[in-house]
């Protein structure tokens, strides 16, 4: 499961939990737009809206290579993350693997890393999410 949990002071919220999009040194993206009819649109009354699809593998294995750290020190990776947001537009942030589990939840589910995100765009943007 992916959980986008946006935290900034623009007030940036989305509907969906799964907008994340990845793009690393050579700009390979992890995501396509599209791919959905009316009858799959949220059940809340949306006049427009985007879908995006997520190569979950392929995030996972880019995600594999993030640098280990504090969540302030993410605006120092060199590992770019584009978000969609609800305007439509992708924004940029510079991650890094940042856990927040304590050490002995963390040995038990090694499967769950946590990463956290500095606006590359929007300095003043953050983000965290896991997979």
């Amino acid at each position: 499961m992916f959980r986008f949990i946006p935290n900034s002071k623009r007030g940036v919220s989305l509907v969906c939990a799964a907008l994340v999009a990845v793009v690393s040194h050579a700009q390979s993206s992890f995501w396509t737009q599209g791919g959905s009819s009316r009858s799959d649109a949220p059940t809340v009354e949306v006049m427009d809206y985007a879908t995006w699809q997520l190569d979950v593998e392929r995030l996972e294995g880019w995600l594999a290579q993030a640098p280990h750290g504090k969540a302030f020190e993410a605006r120092n990776s060199s590992l770019v993350l584009d978000l969609p947001m609800p305007d439509g537009t992708l924004e940029r942030f510079a991650i890094v693997n940042s856990p927040i589990m304590a050490p002995e939840l963390a040995q038990r589910f090694p499967e769950i890393q946590v990463y956290a995100g500095q606006g590359v765009d929007h300095p003043e943007a953050t983000v965290r999410f896991d997979v």
